[in-house]
């Protein structure tokens, strides 16, 4: 009696438990801002099935091109997959434009743009389960930019999440800021004071992640163009050999993609809250530039 007794006890404690365990999954996971963005990107392309321009980056992307105002300059329907540069990175655009390839028919340019700091990362694998939707993980693993301990960890268990979960009232709290975007560089301490820690290096993994986009190209009649995001100008004078490193790594990577050599470095009080985002009064401008430079390749003659 008493081992059936303990038994029971042990199943119940063992379902709770799972439970438990299972609950803290989930909603670490819907409520991560790496998986909520994945999962807005994968549904912005599945109720976008007509696209004809889609534009894939992080948020030098979302504040430098005003998707509205570039779709009326090219008359096309254009699809802005924007994601972050420090969650995401090349790992989300990598498997974005998978997603792009295998659902989207119409589509007749893909326009990557990425900021330089970018390139200060290694492989982010938040960024890459966040958006890898039902693709499959070949490509990673052959380039070692994969482990099934990855896999575990963030796919099936996402230790990241439940970490970030627990911590996420914390960190709400400091913020203070109501709306960051009234927020201008020239009214904050100039970057050029301030060091950039994603501008210390040229991340090991970036020439087998550029490859692998690269690669997705090779036998499709989609025209493709990369080009770099707005930077601010004193960003751009102080570290401006690193960043001759990382087009020299862009050039030798894109056998399938166009280089467009095009680069937009706005002065202080055009720039945002960050030193890649331009600042709203800007935008309009900013897109004309961008369009200006890219309208050659909306009309490819394949």
């Amino acid at each position: 009696m008493k081992f059936k007794r303990w038994f029971f006890f042990v199943i119940l404690f063992t379902v709770l438990l799972l439970t438990s365990l299972g609950s803290m999954v989930y909603f670490s996971t819907t409520h991560n801002i790496l998986y909520q963005q994945g999962q807005e990107r994968l549904e912005d392309i599945a109720t976008n099935p007509d696209a004809e321009v889609v534009l894939l980056g992080d948020s030098s992307l979302a504040n430098g091109i005003d998707n509205e105002l570039f779709a009326k300059l090219s008359g096309k329907k254009v699809l802005n997959l924007w994601t972050t540069g420090g969650g995401h990175n090349l790992a989300a655009t990598y498997n974005l434009l998978r997603h792009v390839l295998k659902k989207l028919h119409h589509v007749q340019t893909v326009i990557i743009v990425h900021t330089p700091s970018v390139y200060g990362y290694d492989f982010l694998l938040g960024g890459y389960f966040s958006t890898l939707g039902d693709l499959d993980s070949k490509v990673p693993f052959e380039e070692d930019l994969l482990t099934y301990k990855d896999f575990m960890a963030f796919y099936f268990i996402n230790l990241n999440s439940i970490s970030e979960y627990l911590t996420m009232r914390k960190v709400q709290k400091k913020r203070t800021r109501k709306d960051q975007w009234t927020f201008k560089n020239g009214k904050k301490e100039r970057p050029l004071n301030k060091v950039q820690r994603e501008y210390l290096k040229l991340g090991e993994t970036k020439a087998a992640e550029l490859k692998m986009i690269d690669d997705l190209l090779a036998e499709s009649n989609i025209t493709a163009v990369y080009i770099q995001g707005p930077l601010h100008r004193d960003v751009y004078n102080k570290y401006h050999d690193l960043i001759g490193r990382q087009r020299e790594l862009i050039k030798r990577s894109f056998k399938h993609i166009v280089f467009d050599e095009a680069y937009l470095y706005p002065e202080n009080e055009n720039m945002g809250n960050t030193i890649d985002h331009v600042d709203r009064s800007y935008r309009d401008i900013s897109t004309k530039f961008y369009y200006d430079h890219l309208k050659q390749y909306l009309n490819p003659e394949k």
